[in-house]
């Protein structure tokens, strides 16, 4: 037996003994790879509401993709002061209320989504927010899926 063979010999018995979790082998789970389909910010104005209306296109499918709403409290870049969290947040995607709460936000906060499909019609997303004057929030819907692996 060579010198690879007994390598790959010990690799497999270390895996039947159940050795492989232990140094960060095959039963993890695979890396994933996020891809941003969209990302707005909603901001309160002084009569105490804000909405935000947009559109796109996803840039991902396929069957192992799955679409996320990730949606937290815009906090600042270091360049001022952040903005205080909205008091009420309702997101509507195509139509459909995918998110709404009339309370304090316990952020982040995170909802499967389903989108159009690429190519077929754009998607419609709608942020209506309540709180405080210059409160706001920000969602992302990001498409996940098993990141590719080079061999």
């Amino acid at each position: 037996m060579n010198s690879c063979s007994r390598r790959l010999m010990a690799l497999w018995i270390g895996a039947s003994l159940g050795l492989a979790p232990a140094f960060g082998a095959p039963d993890e789970s695979p890396p994933l790879q996020q891809i941003l389909q969209f990302r707005g910010q909603v901001a309160v104005g002084n009569d105490g509401n804000g909405v935000l209306a947009d559109t796109f296109a996803p840039t991902a499918d396929g069957p192992e993709v799955r679409f996320v709403l990730y949606i937290d409290d815009a906090l600042g870049t270091g360049g001022g002061p952040a903005p205080s969290p909205v008091r009420g947040l309702t997101i509507t995607l195509n139509d459909e209320v995918v998110f709404q709460n009339d309370e304090a936000i316990p952020f982040p906060v995170r909802v499967q989504v389903g989108l159009n499909p690429v190519g077929g019609e754009r998607n419609t997303i709608v942020l209506a927010a309540r709180g405080a004057p210059g409160a706001a929030a920000r969602a992302s819907i990001l498409a996940v899926r098993p990141a590719p692996v080079s061999f």
